[in-house]
């Protein structure tokens, strides 16, 4: 289930956001981050009757990628309802000006609505509640309290 309450670079290969509901985006020009407001899957809760449906512990998260730079959005929002993310790629580049910091370009692809492209040293993942199970892939937003781009988490 959910063994830490923030997460980050370093945590990317056993991390999966397929299908976590985007519930806002941001960008933070005063510190250079670029921010999701998401229901994270923590868990996928395997069927327990026969009509196979799973359940899913899920918590809202917010999902910051540190020092962020070119930026390049390209969805397409029409009469789809879900906003989801179907995988975040990862690939190091080149960085030119400071060879000792390294520099990720990440690919967030969005389930058939397009991508975001971004550049940035890190990303931290801070979940703001414990998971509750749900039927259902998102929080409404009442459940979740709102749109938020806290970094706080729970105190444990």
């Amino acid at each position: 289930m959910l063994n830490k309450w923030i997460w980050s670079n370093s945590d990317y290969e056993t991390m999966s956001w397929h299908d976590n509901f985007v519930h806002a985006i941001s960008y933070d020009p005063e510190k250079y981050s670029f921010e999701l407001d998401i229901d994270h899957i923590c868990e996928w809760i395997d069927p327990r009757n026969e009509n196979g449906n799973f359940a899913f512990a899920l918590a809202p998260a917010t999902l910051i990628f540190e020092n962020a730079s070119d930026l390049d959005i390209d969805i397409k929002i029409g009469s789809v309802v879900d906003f989801s993310i179907h995988e975040i790629k990862r690939e190091i580049v080149e960085n030119k000006f400071r060879p000792d910091i390294p520099i990720f370009k990440f690919t967030i692809v969005m389930d058939h609505l397009g991508r975001i492209e971004l550049n940035a040293t890190d990303y931290k993942m801070y979940v703001r509640k414990k998971p509750i199970e749900s039927d259902t892939l998102w929080f409404t937003k009442e459940k979740r309290g709102g749109i938020s781009l806290e970094r706080r988490i729970p105190e444990t």
